[in-house]
């Protein structure tokens, strides 16, 4: 279950355009942030998180764009 939402995030970011998936990144560390910030998720697994997959799909996208384009 978990592969597969991480396989769909990333079919989803892939071809975004570079500062499209700047925005995705940054949208997905702001959700991810006020996710852990909220009491009711303390304890939780981080993987919980709704913005989770987004988050790990589009850095790990950025940074290769960074080292290849």
């Amino acid at each position: 279950m978990a592969s597969e939402k991480i396989l769909a995030a990333f079919e989803r970011l892939q071809d975004l355009p570079l500062a499209e998936l700047q925005r995705a990144a940054d949208g997905a560390r702001a959700g991810f942030r006020v996710w852990a910030e909220d009491p009711a998720n303390a304890g939780r697994p981080f993987t919980d998180c709704p913005a989770y997959v987004d988050r790990i799909a589009a850095e790990s996208l950025l940074e290769r764009r960074m080292f290849t384009e």
